[in-house]
């Protein structure tokens, strides 16, 4: 529903302001954009099964895993010479590479959105490179990175809207999340 909202409230700003700025065409090319994200999230949702239905469903389908996978043997890992023992400082050009790299995409719950955060990163370079080296020289991820706003999405669009099995939870995870996991990741593939 913030989502929602948000995009209303720009839309009717970009409206307000549609002839007074010489970027028109621009403005029709947001306001089409939101338009369609508008539609795509009134489709999505669903007020046919609660969120409440949802969570028991799918607290029963972990455990219900967790159970039938309990008495199986624990898998076995081959030894290995190699060892990562902590991962290295990241420079400001490799923040700001991750950054860039970022795709256009944001969370509910994410803190800023991604655009903004690409377009401002000469401001927020110092605060994200001081940020993510602390958390990868600590070892120890934020517990706000690892907050995720999750959306139920229908499996497929003839499936009972009523039945929580029809339903699948995507976890959108934060926009700083993703830029660790980045650099992260460039770290483990320069190691191996």
């Amino acid at each position: 529903m913030t989502l929602f909202c948000s995009c209303n409230t720009v839309t009717t700003l970009l409206h307000s302001n549609f002839h007074s700025d010489n970027n028109c065409q621009f403005k029709r090319i947001i306001i089409l954009s939101i338009n369609k994200l508008l539609e795509q999230a009134r489709s999505q949702g669903s007020d046919n099964v609660s969120a409440g239905d949802l969570q028991s469903f799918f607290d029963k389908k972990v455990s219900d895993i967790r159970v039938s996978t309990s008495s199986t043997a624990a898998a076995s890992s081959a030894s290995t010479n190699c060892i990562l023992s902590s991962f290295k400082w990241v420079t400001l050009d490799d923040v700001a590479m991750a950054v860039r790299a970022l795709p256009n995409e944001q969370s509910a719950s994410d803190p800023i959105l991604t655009w903004l955060l690409k377009d401002c990163s000469s401001e927020l370079l110092q605060f994200l490179y001081r940020l993510l080296n602390a958390s990868l020289l600590a070892g120890v991820i934020l517990t706000a990175f690892k907050t995720a706003y999750i959306c139920p999405l229908l499996k497929k669009p003839d499936l009972d809207t009523t039945n929580a099995k029809n339903y699948r939870p995507i976890s959108n995870l934060t926009v700083l999340w993703k830029l660790l996991m980045k650099l992260v990741a460039w770290q483990l593939l320069l190691y191996y």
